[in-house]
């Protein structure tokens, strides 16, 4: 009987708990927040879909095995003028960085202050 009980009890609190983070079937689902893609090669492409979106992701931005950022050479849409753009517009941006060869990644990654400078270009060529 105590087992009855207690499998009873946490049968009751099992369903409130349910019951009190269930949201309610005339609750507005979720909002889900939407990002885009956008490679330097589209120019200002971005802009028709920019009401919509909560922020941009710029392709691409080369690294090298030092840390160092750099813009894709040739690229017709550079990574400044594009965040500055979409700032502009109320949108978040946010760089891509490639690094294809395997060798450059593990000296890259191998080094702290290589991660380190990573992440200060990042920050400084972000604003």
């Amino acid at each position: 009987m105590p087992r009855l009980l207690a499998a009873a009890a946490l049968l009751v609190a099992l369903g409130s708990c349910a019951t009190a983070t269930a949201p309610r079937a005339d609750a507005p689902p979720a909002r889900l927040a939407l990002y885009g893609y956008h490679a330097w090669w589209m120019g200002d492409a971005w802009r028709a879909s920019a009401p919509h979106l909560d922020g941009l992701y710029y392709f691409e931005l080369r690294i090298d095995s030092a840390g160092r950022v750099a813009e894709t050479p040739g690229a017709t849409l550079s990574w400044r003028a594009f965040a500055a753009d979409a700032r502009r517009a109320g949108l978040a941006a946010s760089p891509t960085v490639t690094l294809f060869d395997a060798r450059t990644f593990e000296r890259l990654f191998a080094s702290p202050g290589s991660r380190t400078r990573v992440n200060y270009e990042h920050e400084t060529s972000s604003t």
